[in-house]
């Protein structure tokens, strides 16, 4: 596990470095209203994306890892299976665009980014993962990145944001063509097969992940869309340079997750095997975020002003806000893989729901008064209300098996 973590680790964030980069170059060449756009699309995409890609990742990790001799046939299934999900969803988002109208830029970009649901559709991240080959992915994500750094280098106006948002949607193509060509010749030719019988088994099992994944992406991209819906769109640009600085721990954190989750797999029932190991690395996820966000706060305004330009360290405060969610995220991260291994994505669903319902009620509350800041305040709120419910959880659904 610690070999898996420590590769895939890196190779996260050296991928998310190269993207941060990428970002800042973007964050100056666009400015805060085309930012603005640009993030506005990608948050309403990422919800239709979730339609696509569904919790298929989790339950095929935890079956595959039990019984290595299935991954091809749960690659071949799930492929077809997102395949179908995309092609519907690139036709409804162009339906959408047409019949609603709106922000001529924001329609445009709606459209170039819908094409990224087939290129995350055909990525096969899970099986790699699965079968703890870590090596792959972060070859290909160090790749994909860099030409994605590449492209950001010739964008020099707003009127480029499409551009953008093509390079991004290319970058992932090249990172799903890389790992395909890489899984086939390891298992052989793959073939797309929709089953419908293994696709609702799969639903059945995995809608309270799935559920638990569109709860999530509301509790990092529900402000920005309130924030254009609240008459505070201006505002988004800075917020989203406030939380690239927090997010670029993601892909660690990720990785930390993903390492971390067949050998949590493989001890099921018998939660003993793992318990004293898990308190030490939750300890140390905790200690090295929190020190991170401690920095980061430190240097808030020097940071954006250096990363993104003097415009973006009006949003000092926000950042020294935001950084509070990474102790957070911390301690909470293996909790919420301990009790899908023991099969309880449904109590999963439900913590994470008090956290969306907490974000929902805090930003409303305060956007109209604080904007952004209110933003930062919310998603703090909703990660801590998380935390709490996954460590109850945990210690009366799980414990009691060891």
């Amino acid at each position: 596990m610690l070999k898996n973590l420590l590769t895939l680790g890196t190779g996260e964030l050296a991928a998310r470095a190269l993207h941060a980069v990428a970002f800042v170059l973007l964050a100056r060449a666009l400015g805060s209203v085309a930012l603005g756009q640009f993030g506005f699309a990608t948050a309403a995409t990422s919800y239709v994306l979730l339609f696509v890609m569904q919790g298929f990742d989790a339950i095929a990790m935890r079956d595959v890892a039990r019984a290595n001799g299935e991954l091809k046939a749960y690659t071949e299934r799930i492929l077809g299976l997102r395949l179908l999900l995309a092609v519907t969803a690139c036709a409804a988002t162009g339906g959408y665009v047409l019949l609603a109208g709106g922000q001529p830029t924001t329609s445009r970009l709606l459209l170039v980014l819908s094409v990224s649901y087939a290129t995350n559709a055909l990525t096969p991240r899970w099986s790699f993962l699965a079968i703890e080959q870590s090596r792959p992915l972060a070859v290909v994500g160090i790749l994909s990145q860099s030409c994605f750094l590449l492209a950001a280098v010739f964008i020099q106006s707003p009127s480029q944001v499409l551009w953008a948002a093509a390079a991004q949607v290319a970058c992932e193509a090249l990172a799903a063509v890389l790992l395909l060509w890489t899984l086939m010749a390891q298992f052989g030719r793959l073939t797309v097969t929709v089953d419908a019988r293994f696709a609702r088994q799969l639903i059945r099992q995995s809608w309270p992940v799935t559920v638990s994944l569109v709860l999530g992406g509301m509790i990092y991209n529900f402000d920005v869309v309130m924030l254009g819906a609240m008459g505070k769109a201006v505002e988004i640009g800075v917020y989203l340079a406030c939380y690239r600085c927090v997010t670029v721990f993601t892909p660690v954190l990720g990785a930390f997750q993903n390492a971390a989750f067949p050998w949590l797999a493989r001890s099921y029932p018998d939660y003993a095997l793992v318990r004293p190991r898990l308190r030490w690395l939750t300890l140390a996820g905790v200690v090295a975020l929190g020190a991170a966000g401690l920095v980061i706060g430190a240097f808030a305004r020097n940071l954006l002003a250096l990363l993104f330009g003097p415009a973006y360290a009006e949003g000092a405060g926000i950042l020294r806000v935001l950084v509070w969610i990474l102790p957070v995220q911390g301690a909470r991260a293996l909790l919420r893989q301990v009790l899908v291994t023991f099969r309880l994505q449904h109590v999963d669903t439900r913590n994470l729901s008090y956290g969306v319902l907490t974000n929902i009620a805090i930003s409303l509350a305060l956007i109209p008064r604080l904007g952004a800041l209110g933003c930062a305040i919310s998603t703090v709120c909703a990660e801590t209300v998380f935390l709490v419910f996954s460590a109850l959880a945990v210690r009366a659904r799980v414990a009691r098996h060891g």
